[in-house]
């Protein structure tokens, strides 16, 4: 957490130096080591890179929002495909775990990977996950990468179920990408907080012999029996929007949202 926080120091430090425009452009040549067009993008990652730099509008800083963007899904598809906030709170102090069930999540609502799984609240420190939220709620993720969307979103925690299976792993994560609100790429992430692995597959669930920051995940991993459904889920969450990732779990038989997320890996 001292590591992180100093590099969060640093990249706050930057925008005393270097605009977003300039930052976006900097980050983006060190990474891939050409210049983004970032006037008339064409390459997936410049489109990334330009939507940073444009997200200026308060309906994708909701989307954004794992708080606020439930209203959205449940709107968009239904309750019965969001998880059920156990708490949400701007002051970590004031979690109560006696009410919370042995087993649950805890998310910012602002960040990514921002997140702390309970297997058994029996055996927590709970001090510490008090510091860690307080951790959480103390940054502001636009500084990262300056995703102009994330900026404004008002830091909460929220605590929700936590999804296992029946070997007590966190479910499959399954990723959609879509464009213009039709699916094109699924990236399926396994095993997250151990040994995480990742691969992707086509809409028709043929594997995609690509990999991508993280090893392929090499035994057969069966089509899920709720595909179509999944999919129908991602068209219509992103059918208003040029691009997004739409983050889906099935679990028990039963579909349930993630998030909704417009920059994927900070576009890098």
């Amino acid at each position: 957490m001292f590591i992180q926080k100093i590099k969060y120091y640093m990249y706050y430090l930057t925008r005393f130096i270097l605009n977003d425009y300039l930052f976006i452009k900097l980050k983006y040549f060190l990474r891939h080591k050409k210049n983004p067009n970032l006037k008339n993008p064409q390459s997936f990652n410049e489109r990334i890179a330009f939507f940073k730099l444009n997200s200026k509008s308060s309906f994708y800083t909701m989307l954004a929002d794992k708080y606020r963007v439930k209203d959205y899904v449940i709107d968009k598809i239904g309750q019965e495909y969001v998880l059920k906030n156990l708490y949400v709170t701007s002051n970590p102090s004031s979690i109560k775990f006696e009410k919370l069930p042995d087993s649950f999540i805890i998310k910012a609502t602002h960040g990514s990977s921002s997140n702390i799984i309970i297997r058994d609240k029996n055996k927590i420190d709970k001090a510490s996950i008090i510091r860690q939220c307080n951790h959480f709620l103390s940054m502001n993720y636009y500084y990262w990468g300056r995703e102009f969307h994330a900026r404004d979103i008002t830091p909460r925690i929220i605590i929700e179920e936590l999804m296992l299976d029946s070997n007590g792993r966190v479910p499959f994560d399954y990723k959609f990408f879509t464009f213009n609100g039709r699916v094109k790429v699924i990236q399926v992430d396994i095993d997250r907080m151990k040994k995480h692995k990742r691969n992707f597959y086509d809409p028709d669930w043929n594997k995609i012999p690509v990999q991508f920051n993280h090893p392929n995940y090499n035994e057969v991993i069966k089509k899920p029996e709720k595909l179509i459904e999944m999919i129908d889920v991602a068209n219509k969450l992103s059918n208003n929007l040029e691009f997004a990732r739409i983050d889906l779990y099935c679990h028990l038989n039963k579909i349930y949202f993630g998030e909704i997320t417009l920059t994927p890996e900070n576009n890098l």
